[in-house]
């Protein structure tokens, strides 16, 4: 799957850009490409697209991609519950569907393992000052760092000074902190900056926690990002903040809201321990589009402003 996923990059990359970037898509547009798999067992290939690249694994992608291909009839679907294998750069995922009345109405998956780098770090930001981060890997490398601290709330209202302050800490890790993946050096890349803050306990809330990513590029992610949360379970797991089994609630900016917990514990990737992660969402079709690429269109690749 990193093989597929350098070929993509070095000879798909135009329609990559056609189909997420403007006036198709926008700056914040992500993607599920799927592809024949890996394994002889499995049911596609992965990739994950966004305005710069690829990355090598997506949970709320894992999510959509299992819903819509079983209610697009590409799976056949098996109640109560039915399979679907991706082979992902980062690892296999089996994601199962909860089949009810032929709809999906929720998708849960073993994540691949996830694992801690380092805690309680420091790093002086450009025009931000002195920022505390932890480092953590859930299929993805994320920095977490506390929003209160930056006296910032994760509020719609604020998510181009999200962005912006997001995308500033996370130049300035990308340019100082070395980060290795212990199995898979193409996977040793920083994805983005995840702050995260406590949500006043009101009747109407269920999540634990209020996560916003970042990534790298500068693209905010409207989900509270399921990679991203099996990261913070290793955090967690790490502090014995939370116990084996124990759901965990993150909460997006959008108020979405996504479930993990831990199932395995023990594992080892190097020499980092590692834990096993289920992630828990659901994800809705909205539709099915024709898009037209004009060879004569100056602009057929797509464009940002």
């Amino acid at each position: 799957m990193i093989e597929k996923c350098s070929y993509a990059m070095a000879h798909l990359d135009h329609l990559r850009g056609s189909l997420l970037l403007e006036p198709r898509g926008h700056a914040d547009m992500y993607a599920c490409l799927l592809t024949p798999p890996q394994r002889v067992d499995s049911d596609f290939g992965s990739l994950f697209l966004h305005r710069s690249g690829v990355c090598p694994m997506s949970a709320h992608g894992v999510i959509a991609a299992a819903t819509l291909c079983i209610e697009a009839g590409i799976v056949s679907a098996k109640s109560p519950e039915t399979l679907v294998k991706f082979d992902t750069p980062a690892g296999l995922i089996r994601a199962y569907a909860s089949i009810e009345e032929s709809r999906v109405r929720r998708v849960y998956f073993e994540n691949v393992p996830s694992f801690v780098v380092a805690q309680m770090q420091e790093i002086i930001v450009p025009e931000v000052g002195r920022v505390t981060y932890d480092l953590a890997y859930g299929g993805e490398f994320y920095a977490y760092v506390d929003a209160r601290k930056l006296n910032i709330a994760l509020t719609p209202e604020n998510m181009n000074e999200i962005a912006a302050l997001g995308a500033t800490i996370a130049s300035a890790l990308e340019s100082r902190c070395q980060i290795s993946h212990p199995v898979h050096p193409a996977l040793s890349i920083l994805s983005g900056v995840i702050f995260s803050e406590e949500i006043p306990r009101r009747r109407d809330v269920v999540a634990n926690i209020r996560q916003v990513c970042v990534f790298t590029d500068g693209s905010l992610d409207r989900s509270p990002s399921g990679t991203a949360l099996s990261g913070r379970l290793a955090l967690m797991h790490a502090r014995h903040e939370v116990d084996m089994g124990q759901p965990w609630i993150a909460e997006g900016i959008l108020g979405g809201t996504l479930t993990g917990k831990t199932v395995r514990e023990g594992l080892a990737l190097g020499d980092y321990p590692a834990i096993i992660t289920e992630i828990q969402g659901s994800a809705q079709l909205t539709g099915i589009h024709s898009f037209f690429i004009d060879s004569e269109d100056r602009l057929k690749e797509g464009f940002l402003i």
